[in-house]
């Protein structure tokens, strides 16, 4: 599975693509840089109606459109209404690229010009125009027209994207169903937005998967960013809503988000699944429970309605089983640590599941 066929990438790209069928050019505005894909991704979905050409941006964009595209001379090609009307340049789809802050404000300039010259143009034949931005900080988009939109990439992949992402490469893996369900949610929840950093944790193996901060600050020494880094979506270190990028927030110290984070996994998962854990002990040592409650002067409650901590204290008796004990140890400590908001360490994971989900 790549990005591209996740839910919410489809659709950021069929929300990119509606307008174009419409008859309307699209910026796309990416934060820190373009995902490899977007334009293969974007013309498939499209559709072959109309012909791709690829337009390196420049300062003077109707001079060198002319000059690519139309038909004969340039000089006889006056102004933007001639320029949608000539045969040359008809029925195409123009891909801008290498757009920076300084070829920006004359392309800027020159789409909101030309959506309105466009509009008079018959929908079948217009040339439209796609212009992927990776620098929003320093290239504002052009005000929305009838014939222009922006396109923002933000909060895609979400979550739920994630989740199903990382559940699919886990199942290649030799793991227990709830290891499996618990690295995924981890996955998940730390990359929050960001596909590569959810392929990057995915690669590194279930420890750093559970202890993720050492391979977060990797990611974000390779990006270049720091504690002074500005935490922004222009920058990629935040989505719009403000989600801080998991790299950025490592950087922290402690780096309490990412903690949070791995704690909210765990507790998603585990806490149901102690439960499920202390329901299993108590039916499989139904007998032995009972007399444990016998001497303690429980014999008219549930057994299966004691709490993990009393059904602890039950089998710290001397006669219970030494394995049985040791096991609703680690439930009880577990059960304390995520009730209490604090995460598990990686070996505490790895053998409270060994112990339990056999």
């Amino acid at each position: 599975m790549r990005l591209w066929d996740l839910p919410g990438a489809k659709r950021f790209i069929e929300s990119a693509c509606a307008p174009l069928r419409a008859g309307c050019s699209v910026v796309a505005q990416f934060p820190g840089e373009i995902p490899a894909g977007f334009e293969e991704a974007l013309i498939a979905s499209l559709g072959n109606i109309l012909s791709v050409g690829r337009f390196h941006g420049s300062s003077s964009p109707f001079e060198d459109l002319c000059g690519r595209f139309t038909t004969g001379s340039r000089s006889r090609i006056r102004s933007l209404q001639e320029l949608c009307e000539d045969d040359g340049f008809l029925g195409r789809l123009i891909w801008l690229e290498g757009l920076d802050e300084e070829s920006w404000p004359a392309w800027r300039a020159f789409l909101s010009r030309y959506a309105q010259a466009s509009r008079s143009t018959p929908l079948l034949g217009r040339t439209l125009f796609v212009a992927p931005l990776a620098d929003p900080a320093h290239c504002d988009p052009p005000a929305t027209d009838v014939a222009l939109v922006t396109r923002a990439w933000d909060g895609v992949p979400d979550e739920l994207d994630l989740l199903l992402y990382a559940n699919e490469r886990l199942v290649q893996d030799s793991v227990s169903p709830v290891l499996r369900d618990l690295l995924a949610t981890t996955v998940a929840r730390v990359a929050s937005w960001d596909f590569h950093c959810a392929n990057r944790l995915l690669r590194e193996g279930k420890r750093n998967i559970l202890a993720p901060t050492e391979v977060l600050r990797a990611i974000a020494q390779e990006k270049g960013w720091t504690q002074e880094t500005p935490v922004g979506w222009e920058s990629g270190t935040a989505s719009q809503a403000g989600v801080v990028h998991p790299a950025r927030a490592a950087l922290d110290n402690p780096p309490r988000e990412i903690e949070r984070r791995v704690w909210g996994a765990q507790a998603s998962v585990l806490l149901p699944r102690i439960e499920t854990w202390r329901h299993d002990t108590v039916e499989q040592n139904c007998f032995g429970v009972r007399g444990l409650m016998r001497r303690a002067g429980m014999e008219d409650v549930d057994p299966y309605k004691l709490e993990i901590g009393d059904l602890a204290s039950l089998f710290e008796q001397r006669s219970a089983r030494r394995g049985v004990r040791n096991r609703v140890r680690k439930l009880r400590r577990a059960r304390n640590a995520l009730a209490h908001l604090r995460p598990l360490r990686p070996d505490d994971v790895l053998r409270l599941i060994e112990a339990n989900d056999a």
